[in-house]
């Protein structure tokens, strides 16, 4: 057991190393960095105290560790694949009845040395054990392969919950992971002689039990991968009781653990940015004409002097006059929308009203009408939101009596760079030329 502590801290330090390579900070909510744990490989350790229930019981939880590596499909679904042991002492449960005429000062289990197999009555002239005069330790070694859902991710992807949509919100994590997998336990068990009050001990071999459990996981992703969380995990056990005694009164057969569970992705990043806000086109004052340059004829070279070539006349140009200077470009007012909406609020449209008063006083102006969502939903369905809100904009200008050749839309998606999601939810309007 001490070599597989040894080689499980190892892990621990190779774990812990593992992110410093190559690993930056993410600047300013940046999208590839912030879904970097999306989609792709992960490892992770886990660490904390171990207990279980037989026909006898836990006096104190004890150490437990757990190596695991596994693949994530999305943000609330992957699969992940365990291996870790554990060790724990064991004690005689308290609620089982003496058995009647025998010993009422004992518990109802005894070993016999002659047959070594349990009853539930003592045979006074052999040797043997009592129940309520044993311990011993449990030490075991499991494998399982488990489902993580992580509810948070799903409920932020598929349903519309406002009061979850807050900065940062989206590093937290509540994974439920159903599994099943194969332990190994065995049990060394000590106790005192019936007949001479010795004290003896009992290794069991070696059993394997297939396990049915599951896990709980509440974490939160920091930058680069790396993910911490607190878990609790319960681990039901078919077959014999882990303490190898046949079933008589106690029924259970449970091992349960619970502690902490670091976790670091190699998820691929993602290709796609935030979008870049559009870049206002100036027009900019043509260069006024400079002067031609002065014809001066060369001489062609004759056997003979020739008479000095006549110089051409300089042609003075003419000052051209300087381009009037071009309209002055507004700045206009995002129009903000609430959490998956795309009507126009009452307060909202003035910022379109002055849109259109502009574009009716300058007949040339073309304008582009960007639309932005919040990070609460899918990529997709953000994007088909944004498009939505766009068209809305592109809609009210239009209906007053601006022509539709004169507006672009972009839908954009996602604002990522917009720290607020009360200001990702908006649509941009700049203008883009002006004739």
């Amino acid at each position: 057991m001490k070599r597989i502590y040894t080689i499980i801290a190892l892990a621990v330090c190779a774990l812990s190393f593992t992110p410093c390579l190559g690993a930056q900070e993410c600047p300013n909510n940046d999208e590839q960095c912030r879904n970097k744990e999306e989609k792709g490989f992960f490892i992770g350790i886990e660490g904390g105290a171990a207990t279980g229930v037989s026909t006898f019981k836990s006096d104190k939880p004890s150490l437990q560790m757990n190596l695991s590596g596994g693949y994530r499909f999305n943000k609330w679904f992957s699969v992940e694949l365990g291996l870790g042991g554990g060790r724990f002492g064991i004690i005689p449960q308290s609620c089982c009845g003496a058995h009647p005429g025998i010993n009422n000062e004992r518990n109802s289990y005894w070993r016999s040395f002659v047959d070594d197999e349990w009853h539930y009555y003592a045979d006074k002239a052999n040797d043997g054990w009592w129940y309520a005069d044993m311990n011993g330790t449990t030490s075991y070694f499991k494998g399982a392969l488990q489902a993580n859902f992580d509810l948070l991710a799903f409920l932020k992807d598929f349903t519309d919950i406002s009061f979850l949509d807050k900065e940062h919100i989206d590093r937290f994590g509540l994974e439920l992971s159903p599994r099943v997998g194969l332990m190994s336990t065995r049990t060394e068990l000590s106790g005192i002689s019936s007949l001479t009050g010795n004290e003896l001990s009992l290794r069991n071999a070696a059993q394997a039990h297939l396990l049915y459990g599951g896990e709980a996981t509440v974490s939160y992703k920091f930058d680069n991968g790396i993910k911490l969380g607190v878990f609790a995990a319960l681990d039901m056990l078919a077959g014999k009781h882990f303490d190898n005694i046949p079933v008589h009164v106690h029924k259970e057969n449970l091992i349960w653990d619970a502690g902490i569970k670091l976790v670091y992705a190699f998820g691929r990043k993602h290709k796609k940015s935030a979008p870049a806000a559009p870049a206002v086109a100036v027009p900019v004052a043509e260069p006024a004409p400079t002067a031609p340059a002065v014809a001066v004829p060369v001489a062609e070279p004759a056997p003979e002097p020739a008479p000095a070539p006549e110089v051409a006349p300089v042609k003075t140009p003419v000052q051209e006059a300087a381009p009037a200077p071009a309209p002055e470009v507004p700045a206009f007012a995002p129009v903000y929308f609430d959490n998956n909406s795309t009507a126009v609020s009452d307060t909202q449209k003035e910022s379109i009203l002055e849109v259109v008063r502009y574009m009716k006083q300058n007949p040339d102006v073309r304008i582009l009408v960007s639309g932005h969502a919040s990070n609460v939903g899918t990529a997709d369905y953000n994007l088909t939101l944004s498009e939505k809100r766009c068209n809305t904009v592109k809609q009210l200008i239009e209906s007053d009596g601006i022509g539709e050749g004169r507006i672009e839309i972009e839908p954009c998606g996602i604002d990522y760079g917009t720290p607020s999601a009360e200001r990702a939810r908006r649509v941009d309007i700049v203008v883009i030329e002006v004739r």
